[in-house]
């Protein structure tokens, strides 16, 4: 997986933000998906598919319409947020699971 992110200078000052916030929350939930095993990782990778696709959904628009970006940052936020619980479900069984 590449660490370069696309350019943001063309996108407007609140849209770069709410970007940036997402890329960090993608970058924690990936160590995270990487420390809770397969059923994570294999969620991880059709999210990480999503995410990349959003990303530049959210990038062409931000040259069009900033009302599409602000759509594609906030789908991408519901999904992050699914992706968040299914992985402490997935934590919770599998600590419950170690337990003596």
């Amino acid at each position: 997986m590449s660490t370069s992110e696309p350019s943001t200078d063309s996108t407007p000052h609140p849209l770069r933000d709410r970007l940036a916030s997402l890329r960090a929350r993608r970058d924690e939930l990936r160590v995270t998906a990487h420390l809770a095993g397969m059923d994570a990782r294999n969620a991880w990778e059709r999210v990480e598919a999503r995410f990349t696709a959003l990303e530049a959904r959210a990038e062409a628009a931000t040259e069009h319409a900033s009302d599409e970006a602000t759509h594609a940052l906030d789908e991408f936020g519901k999904v992050f947020h699914a992706f968040r619980q299914k992985l402490d479900r997935i934590a919770h069984d599998w600590s419950r699971d170690e337990a003596p």
